[in-house]
């Protein structure tokens, strides 16, 4: 889970569950943190009335 800000930026980055499999959590975190840095989330629209967005999600290196 993560906040992203008004102007896209991301802080407090944390696992909800890790994978048990170290390398893969460390590249999912960087992968999320690079994103931030970018600011590939983009920004929050003009009309969210919040200064940030909480996001929890799930990801699965299991492939469909």
């Amino acid at each position: 889970s993560f906040f992203v800000h008004r102007d896209g930026s991301i802080t407090d980055l944390q696992f909800v569950r890790r994978s048990g499999n170290f390398a893969f959590d460390l590249e999912a975190q960087g992968v999320i943190e690079e994103a931030g840095r970018r600011r590939l989330f983009g920004a929050l629209p003009d009309g969210w009335a919040a200064d940030i967005l909480f996001v929890r999600f799930y990801f699965s290196g299991q492939r469909q």
